[in-house]
């Protein structure tokens, strides 16, 4: 019920568009990432009109088109084919919001298929990218982990997006390819990803909204030069060539603003993110864990806000 909460919640399959973009324009192994998430927003609305070509023929390999099953989703829908069930409107509704979810997910594997189709013009490299890039039913063979994943709230998620890192970073890659030409392609992307957010930085250094964000909130974000409208970036290790080259070029140009303390704390804090998992603890207790530990006095607490105001 809680990851359906949050999984189904609209706003939170839109913003999975920009972390999974910005993740894949390093992973995916495409020679211009630069026009990864133009594509992802062209497959996005192309899947919600279902006018997406490629949404069609990756179905037929099952990398898009396929639910996240479970014994209670089988059961009402054999019940409902059957005729032994009329779906109601609230269950109408949920299936809405679950293709909603699908879209935001799928739009990231058909945009890789599409781009490596134009770039290899290898249908059989195509599929397998837009498999590997989000493959949720990559989880291993451990029953522990296979407990976990059923407890922990997106641990089979962070299993799946490390599993991807680690393959890119050790030359493997996510399809079939020699570990020069992966490693070659990581470089070049990485220099290329680390160059746009030198031009990044440029253009929003002297806006007073990114002058005045706290930096553990401007690391993971994209903030629209001149609005306040920031898009949500994912701290994992690909976040490290916008970080770099970021922090960078504001170390070059005003030291008063980005001191070495800054910088350090940043990138401890992203590897921090980036290496340790969820918190393994069941999501039933852990709440009571959380209010049982939080031992800051009431008292303290009102005295500090009396200094504030």
């Amino acid at each position: 019920i809680l990851r359906k909460n949050i999984v189904l919640m609209p706003l939170f399959s839109i913003s999975q568009l920009s972390q999974d973009s910005f993740g894949a324009m390093l992973t995916s192994g495409l020679k211009h990432p630069w026009l990864l998430p133009l594509e992802v927003a062209k497959e996005f609305t192309k899947t919600l009109r279902g006018r997406s070509a490629a949404a069609g023929e990756l179905a037929k390999y099952g990398a898009t088109g396929v639910r996240d099953y479970s014994a209670t989703f089988v059961r009402e829908s054999a019940e409902i084919l059957a005729g032994l069930k009329q779906e109601t409107k609230s269950g109408a509704f949920m299936r809405a919001l679950e293709n909603f979810a699908m879209a935001s997910d799928n739009a990231v594997r058909q945009a890789i298929y599409n781009m490596t189709l134009k770039e290899t013009g290898d249908k059989a490299t195509a599929v397998e990218r837009a498999f590997e890039i989000i493959n949720f039913k990559r989880a291993g063979a451990s029953g522990k982990i296979q407990m976990l994943r059923q407890v922990v709230p997106f641990f089979g998620a962070y299993l799946q997006a490390q599993n991807v890192i680690y393959k890119t970073l050790s030359g493997k890659g996510i399809s079939p390819q020699q570990k020069k030409e992966a490693q070659r392609t990581l470089a070049a992307n990485a220099l290329k990803i680390g160059a746009l957010a030198f031009m990044y930085a440029a253009l929003c250094a002297d806006d007073d909204e990114y002058q005045s964000m706290d930096p553990s909130i401007r690391d993971h974000h994209l903030l629209i030069p001149g609005t306040s409208f920031m898009l949500p970036l994912r701290q994992d290790l690909t976040l490290m060539p916008k970080l770099i080259a970021e922090y960078t070029y504001l170390g070059m140009t005003d030291n008063a603003f980005t001191d070495g303390k800054k910088i350090r704390r940043a990138m401890s804090n992203s590897l921090a993110n980036a290496v340790l998992s969820p918190t393994a603890v069941p999501q039933a207790i852990k709440p009571v864990l959380e209010v049982a530990t939080n031992h800051k006095s009431p008292k303290k607490h009102s005295t500090q806000l009396n200094k504030i105001q």
